[in-house]
């Protein structure tokens, strides 16, 4: 069920539904309506998460083309404290994806998901140090970030862009 999703979903109370709609091959819909927004809506963070994921993703067949919508759903499960969802608001904050701009609060909640374990949000926000992309750190606390989260980060892809971003530096 992991593979799905780029981020853990352990924990999501609609899990079996979505794992039977899977294996059942039903068609979007099934899926969608009956287990992951019945889940999102009673407020599972990791339900909300998906979703926003899900209707974010261009590559996706639920993509939605709906930023302020994505952004939204990533708030909602950022409050409550999950981890990969206040990496992925915090994104759209600093970028000012679906939401005004706010860099402050965006690095806020890229610090908190780190902290809370989730050390790609750590490389994240290095990386956005590197790029000068609305984080206003120096290039010393983005080494600093990238020497303190990158042992257990999970997005390879990630892994590399920073890593090619500090060898330039």
């Amino acid at each position: 069920m992991d593979q799905l999703f780029p981020f853990p979903i352990s924990g999501l109370s609609a899990q079996p539904a979505i794992e039977t709609a899977l294996e059942m091959q039903l068609p979007c819909s099934s899926l969608l309506d009956n287990a992951l927004e019945a889940s999102a809506s009673l407020g599972n963070a990791a339900a909300n998460t998906a979703l926003a994921w899900l209707f974010g993703a261009q590559h996706c067949h639920y993509f939605q083309n709906n930023p302020p919508l994505v952004t939204k759903l990533y708030k909602r499960a950022a409050e409550q404290g999950y981890p990969v969802a206040m990496t992925s608001y915090g994104i759209k904050l600093l970028r000012g994806e679906g939401t005004a701009n706010n860099p402050y609060t965006g690095t806020a909640y890229l610090l908190n998901a780190a902290i809370s374990g989730w050390d790609d949000a750590g490389l994240f926000l290095a990386e956005h140090i590197f790029l000068g992309i609305n984080a206003k750190y120096g290039l010393d606390v983005a080494q600093l970030f990238y020497a303190e989260f990158r042992h257990n980060a999970h997005n390879e892809e990630l892994i590399e862009s920073v890593e090619n971003l500090l060898a330039k530096h």
